[in-house]
């Protein structure tokens, strides 16, 4: 590895795509694992806000994984690129967690019927396509950010990611008010405090490269085409 100052330097590309990849899916068994093994309960009462939450967020969690992967998929700034690669390893143990949560529940045809019924954030009061919920990065966001390089970039990634986690502190925190199972309504609570650290970091990152600090509007997510 060169030695950059007298400390070693991660090689070239050690960060790159595919040892992300392999990162989130090594991190993702292994929280399979330990969850297993710790054990939790065979059959969990979910309300409807709770399999509602747990289905919509692990939506809202995969968009999470695309955006960071179409940044992290060439060079960028050190430190927001160390933001996007923690984002995407936390979201994928939390999608394990979800996923595996409603497949523990004890009831399946409810669960089917309301995961599966193209109706987004009902449980929380509002409708919305899956594919549509705020927060969530459009088709045009992520090509316009894949051509992009350098502060551009780094500029567009974290305004759409704070685009995002201000849609998902919301879910995260009407879960936590609203649900009826523990797990879940703890697991909603580190979900939204870990976002809120990641918002700060990425407006301290922001004006560490001369940006202002970027506050969404209402409706985040849309409004940077």
């Amino acid at each position: 590895m060169p030695v950059v100052g007298g400390e070693v330097d991660p090689e070239p590309g050690f960060f790159n795509l595919p040892r992300v990849i392999a990162l989130v899916l090594t991190v993702a068994f292994i929280a399979g694992v330990i969850g297993w093994r710790i054990g939790e309960p065979d059959a969990p009462d979910l309300s409807d806000v709770d399999i509602g939450f747990l289905s919509d967020m692990t939506t809202h969690h995969s968009g999470a994984l695309t955006l960071g992967f179409a940044y992290l998929s060439r060079d960028n700034d050190a430190t927001v690129a160390h933001i996007a690669r923690e984002i995407v390893t936390d979201q994928s143990i939390e999608i394990n967690f979800m996923t595996r949560r409603l497949a523990l529940a004890d009831d399946d045809e409810r669960v089917a019927e309301i995961a599966g019924d193209d109706v987004a954030m009902e449980w929380m009061g509002e409708r919305y396509a899956p594919t549509e919920m705020p927060g969530l990065a459009t088709t045009d966001e992520l090509d316009e950010l894949r051509s992009l390089t350098g502060t551009d970039a780094d500029d567009l990634f974290s305004r759409l990611m704070i685009d995002h986690h201000t849609a998902g502190i919301e879910m995260a925190t009407y879960e936590a008010e609203h649900g009826s199972d523990e797990a879940t309504r703890r697991a909603a609570r580190a979900m939204a405090e870990v976002q809120r650290r990641e918002v700060n970091e990425l407006n301290a990152a922001r004006e560490e490269l001369g940006l202002e600090a970027y506050e969404p509007e209402t409706d985040p997510g849309h409004s940077h085409a």
